[in-house]
């Protein structure tokens, strides 16, 4: 291309549009943990966020992410149940991330059965959290599932 030449809009690679994420959990630290995590990367969207899910379910139905993380362990619909329906109905990639610490091999076979397509276990307490250590795998595997 000469100097006095101008390059079209097309001759521009495209980026691969952003990851669609909805987190799900209930413990406000938790969501605000991912928002840290995935928020500031162009290559992730946060589109939403429910406290349990019955929020989840009605969320993925109008804003149609790409890929879900759904805690276990909140009141009212479970994240066991809503992976369930929501895996059924949409066939949206979910990452569990659960802090049970007995049994993780016969829970994770189960959450694969209800429909979930991975899951990271985080510490079962606020205090033993260790952010850094699982950001690395959360934006690893909502990249890998949101784009499959």
């Amino acid at each position: 291309m000469s100097p006095t030449q101008t390059s079209s809009v097309s001759d521009q690679p495209t980026l691969p549009s952003p990851v669609r994420l909805l987190v799900c959990d209930d413990s406000i630290f938790m969501r605000m943990a991912i928002n840290a995590i995935c928020g500031d990367r162009p290559d992730i969207e946060i589109v939403g966020e429910a406290k349990n899910g019955e929020e989840a379910i009605a969320l993925v139905e109008t804003l149609r992410p790409d890929v879900i993380t759904m805690d276990v362990d909140m009141p009212g619909v479970n994240g066991a149940s809503a992976t369930e329906v929501i895996s059924k109905k949409f066939e949206t990639p979910i990452i569990i991330l659960s802090g049970v610490r007995q049994r993780r091999s016969t829970i994770a076979a189960r959450l694969r059965e209800l429909g979930a397509s991975d899951v990271i276990w985080k510490s079962a307490s606020m205090m033993d959290i260790d952010i850094d250590g699982i950001a690395e795998v959360i934006v690893e595997k909502v990249l890998y599932w949101g784009r499959k």
